[in-house]
């Protein structure tokens, strides 16, 4: 059983029993020896000094095991079975705390993922209502474009989703009319029922599925017919028109895809520290401006610092939106390119404290672990080189 892919050479001499024990014999022993290794690099203070080169040196250490312990699950051997399964479950567990607390770090597509999954916990933490049910719905978007799972049908419509619904950010679209952004809530949130079960999509929909059926349904049939008149859709309030009141207060909330704006935006000029690059993503608005330092009215401050964002002034498709400063994004809606972009290039963020703290007691868990697979492949090629020795 060749388990570790190294060639064995045969002999007649022996008997095929005889080999096959003497080839997993032969085969732990290179294991051993990556594990005496692996052993001495995690008890050396040299290599773990800096947060970020200790993660990466863990996660290492931690695919490694993983692969480790699937080899020798594969020899199907009862009582090896049930210790090497203990082993791997736990391998499995600060595996995935690492690469959590390892995303946030690198940026880009990766660190969005945590960020998502913050903000769609926290809402449903709170009461789950009015706009907030638009917020689930931008970080469903969000989600699936970031996998590729969002239909090419359906990218203009999300690009207008993500720029002029959500909490505190409904605008005027030229294209479209709140009665396409309706009907598109509804399509998404059943693409998503569809979804990857292990997606961040599929969790969200199928938590509305579950708890807030009823609730989303209403909500979503009411969208359009209270697009302009809901208060919960305006950072600044809305000056109204003929037929509309104005709206004089203010959303207590911001939307998901503006959160990531807003952070993008003050990571990049080197303004947020990494406990407020957190708090934005599950705060209310006020809070938001104090971090940010916003005196006046936020559709100001967006236009003035985000990039490539601009000043609008006019009425949307549905003829509203007249007589109030808007911003425009890149494109119609906000073009699929643009978001790609801003995606890609999304800034990392310095660990906290806690992160910090987390990655010390997760590496005194691998280096635990890893004395433990040391002495389990001890043992286990012990128990070879006997059975080997009897026939």
């Amino acid at each position: 059983m060749n388990i570790y892919n190294i060639n064995i050479g045969s002999s007649d001499f022996f008997s095929d029993d005889k080999i096959k024990k003497d080839e997993e014999i032969k085969n732990l022993n290179p294991q051993l020896k990556i594990a005496n290794t692996i052993d001495n690099l995690l008890h050396s203070k040299n290599d773990l000094g800096k947060p970020s080169l200790a993660m990466e040196t863990l996660l290492s250490v931690a695919n490694h095991q993983k692969q480790v312990t699937l080899q020798m699950l594969g020899q199907n051997v009862d009582s090896e079975l049930a210790i090497t399964l203990i082993l791997k479950d736990s391998i499995n567990k600060y595996t995935l705390q690492l690469e959590s607390i390892y995303a946030w770090t690198v940026g880009g597509k990766s660190v969005l993922a945590p960020m998502l999954k913050m903000m769609s916990e926290s809402i449903f933490a709170g009461n789950v209502s009015s706009t907030k049910f638009e917020d689930l719905i931008q970080i469903i978007v969000i989600d699936m474009m970031l996998r590729g799972k969002l239909p090419d049908s359906m990218k203009k419509v999300a690009g207008y989703f993500l720029e002029d619904a959500g909490s505190g950010t409904h605008a005027p679209m030229t294209q479209m009319t709140p009665k396409d952004l309706e009907k598109f809530m509804l399509d998404i949130y059943q693409l998503a029922l569809k979804d990857d079960p292990n997606s961040l999509a599929y969790s969200i929909a199928n938590t509305i599925e579950k708890n807030h059926k009823n609730e989303f349904m209403a909500y979503q049939r009411s969208f359009a017919a209270n697009f302009w008149t809901n208060p919960d859709g305006f950072m600044d309030g809305f000056v109204g028109n003929k037929n509309i009141p104005p709206i004089t207060g203010q959303s207590h909330d911001v939307s998901p895809f503006f959160k990531l704006s807003i952070i993008s935006t003050l990571s990049l000029k080197g303004d947020l520290s990494a406990d407020d690059f957190n708090k934005i993503l599950v705060s209310d608005l006020s809070t938001i401006k104090d971090i940010a330092g916003i005196d006046g009215k936020m559709v100001d401050w967006i236009i003035a610092e985000t990039s490539d964002v601009v000043e609008w002034k006019g009425n949307g498709k549905d003829g509203v939106g007249s007589g109030q400063r808007w911003w425009t994004f890149p494109g119609y809606g906000i073009d699929y390119q643009y978001l790609e972009k801003i995606f890609n290039e999304f800034p990392p963020r310095n660990l906290t404290e806690e992160e910090a703290e987390e990655i010390n007691r997760i590496g005194d868990q691998v280096k635990m672990i890893q004395q433990t697979l040391k002495y389990w492949l001890q043992i286990c090629n012990d128990e070879r080189l006997a059975m080997a020795r009897n026939i």
